[in-house]
């Protein structure tokens, strides 16, 4: 069963963009609370220049840097391929607790025509994911909404909610 204690290890995939950084107060928040190592995931396509790999490692390893004032270590990973699946897997093979990222909000056909790195995730990952709206960057949270459909994986997720509910003093709302 997930839960703040369960939290060892929060993967943040970052491309360098302002929407994928506004994941990072909510990772830093959770992994803060949880005293969870936090692990940077960056991924270029195969065809990236090496200018672009260097540009997103001295972001990664700045952003680690930061990070490190008030999180556990963690580490980067560099990642060459499919977004979606990459991540996912890295998470896998990091053994990660929590994937912790940004989303467009984009809905109904929008996103079934341009695609979701958050979606695609979702759909190739078993590890649990926190997806921030940009707008809500400042890790100021009013309010948690959780889904619970009745199967495992919500259930199981249920006590991360309300640990986080808890710490935060924060009503949880259930729908």
């Amino acid at each position: 069963m997930l839960n703040l204690k369960s939290i060892s290890k929060v993967s943040i995939p970052l491309d360098g963009s302002d929407l994928a950084s506004s994941a990072l107060p909510w990772a830093t928040l959770i992994s803060s609370a949880a005293r969870a190592s936090v692990h940077l995931v960056g991924v270029l396509e195969s065809e990236e220049n090496q200018e672009n790999r260097d540009l997103l490692l001295d972001y990664l390893e700045r952003t680690e840097s930061e990070l490190e004032k008030r999180t556990s270590k963690g580490s980067i990973h560099t990642l060459e391929g499919n977004a979606p699946k990459e991540i996912a897997e890295q998470a896998r093979i990091e053994k990660s607790d929590l994937i912790v990222m940004a989303s467009h909000s984009r809905t109904g056909v929008l996103t079934r025509l341009l695609g979701s790195v958050s979606f695609w995730v979702l759909r190739f990952t078993t590890v649990p994911v926190m997806i921030v709206k940009p707008e809500s960057g400042d890790a100021t949270v009013r309010k948690i909404l959780y889904p619970v459909d009745g199967s495992t994986p919500s259930e199981e997720g249920l006590s991360l909610a309300a640990g986080l509910s808890s710490i935060l003093t924060i009503p949880l709302y259930l729908f």
